[in-house]
């Protein structure tokens, strides 16, 4: 998360004024919640900036996949790795078989999947991705290290996807967002831990191995991942190796 304030873009450097543009979003419940009403993210992105904005999210998707292969009407469809192959590569077919297995498909999710394929991404300015914590809740792993554009991971398929929109169209410019580790605003913008789970395997590692830390300890450690904070965690004196640790307390929740 540090990073994300990194972002060498300003208005001047826009390809064209804001009413000019197409802009895409895809992702679940950030886009997809009040969809068609005001309050809708994609509505108020098009409000603001006079864009013309199309909302390929849906609700209950998921950034990952839950298996290798996409099988006739299977949800995976709804996964970001599946959706880029429709406009990039003419994956047509998927659609065309999840709706023929599915006859009783929403007529929104229809339209939405039909704009998806006949929409010219030629002319697509600007992709938005943004995904919610869906994928850590359903235990689903971040990264494969062996394999980094593996699908069933949520880093893996996300850059997947990436590639294949910067291979397919160079010129769009990709903008994702997420919150962090999926936590939640309070009504005077605090930020609060919406990730009990996280935070208990975390603290409970420094419990049982006796260490002492801060009360801030989860602002420091969150934005690490896993990997550092188990490097972190051996500096402040847990008896283990950076592997034991990721492999012991870790990686059986987060892998499928």
């Amino acid at each position: 998360e540090p990073l994300d304030n990194l972002v060498p873009y300003t208005y001047e450097a826009a390809p064209k004024d804001p009413e000019d543009m197409i802009i895409a979003c895809f992702g679940n419940a950030p886009f997809a919640d009040d969809m068609g009403k005001a309050n809708n993210l994609a509505n108020i992105i098009a409000d603001k900036t006079g864009a013309t904005v199309y909302n390929f999210s849906f609700a209950d998707s998921y950034l990952s996949c839950k298996e290798p292969e996409l099988e006739t009407g299977h949800n995976d469809l709804f996964s970001l790795y599946w959706l880029t192959t429709v406009f990039t590569i003419g994956n047509d077919v998927i659609v065309n078989d999840y709706l023929a297995d599915k006859p009783n498909t929403p007529v929104e999710v229809k339209a939405t999947l039909s704009l998806l394929q006949n929409l010219d991404f030629n002319m697509v300015d600007v992709i938005a991705i943004m995904y919610d914590g869906s994928d850590y809740l359903d235990c689903r792993g971040m990264y494969n290290r062996d394999d980094s554009t593996n699908i069933r991971h949520f880093g893996g398929a996300l850059e997947a996807s990436i590639n294949l929109i910067q291979d397919t169209f160079p010129h769009i410019q990709i903008i994702v967002m997420s919150p962090p580790y999926a936590y939640g605003l309070e009504e005077d913008g605090t930020l609060v831990d919406s990730m009990p789970t996280y935070a208990s395997v975390m603290l409970r590692i420094l419990d049982e191995n006796g260490i002492a830390y801060e009360p801030d300890i989860l602002k420091i450690i969150t934005p690490l991942g896993y990997p550092d904070t188990a490097r972190y965690y051996v500096e402040l004196g847990v008896p283990m190796t950076q592997e034991a640790m990721t492999i012991r307390e870790v990686s059986p929740k987060i892998t499928t």
